[in-house]
């Protein structure tokens, strides 16, 4: 499965209820995406890593990245497309940031870095998002849209881990039609 969607729309969560639903690999692509010193890895090693994982057997990936992740799409099942109104998301990315701060275990720490980051996350959403430069595709719920196109027949829309139940029934009706055929 890959979940898909811009910052603060939920993929984390549901990528993780499903993997634990499904007991199989979660791999969150901010850890595949970048180095330890924050750098952006090349395009090419962020495409070879998508397509060795993709190719293992059972996995859910989520990230808000385009381009390099067409491995994840082209070989999932079912991709869920996170999709929530630019209201949502910021509140989600606040709420998650304090309460990282009251646990302090903030990977990003900071108030300052923290509204940088929601100014980032309005600008996905306004389709103004210029955070990755080519060959990079921009972040943006247009963007995102026209990536999943191709790939229309497996795409679940939803804007919160209600969605979970939907994606859980395609999955094993899928397995079921399997196991007659």
């Amino acid at each position: 499965m890959f979940v898909v969607g811009c910052s603060g729309s939920g993929k984390t969560t549901v990528a993780r209820i499903l993997a634990t639903r499904f007991e199989v690999q979660l791999h969150e692509l901010d850890f595949i995406a970048w180095d330890s010193d924050g750098a952006l890895l090349p395009y090419d090693s962020r495409v070879s890593i998508a397509d060795r994982l993709s190719s293992s057997n059972g996995w859910v990936a989520e990230g808000t990245y385009l381009g390099w992740t067409s491995a994840f799409m082209e070989r999932a099942d079912v991709i869920v497309w996170m999709d929530v109104p630019l209201r949502v998301a910021l509140w989600r990315v606040f709420w998650r940031h304090l309460r990282a701060e009251l646990r302090r275990d903030n990977r990003f720490p900071g108030w300052i870095r923290l509204f940088r980051f929601m100014r980032m996350v309005a600008d996905q959403y306004r389709n103004r998002s210029d955070y990755y430069e080519p060959p990079d595709i921009q972040i943006c719920p247009d963007n995102i849209e026209g990536e999943l196109r191709p790939y229309s027949s497996k795409v679940v829309r939803g804007s919160n881990s209600g969605i979970v139940p939907e994606v859980v029934a395609i999955l094993e009706r899928e397995r079921d039609e399997l196991a007659g055929a």
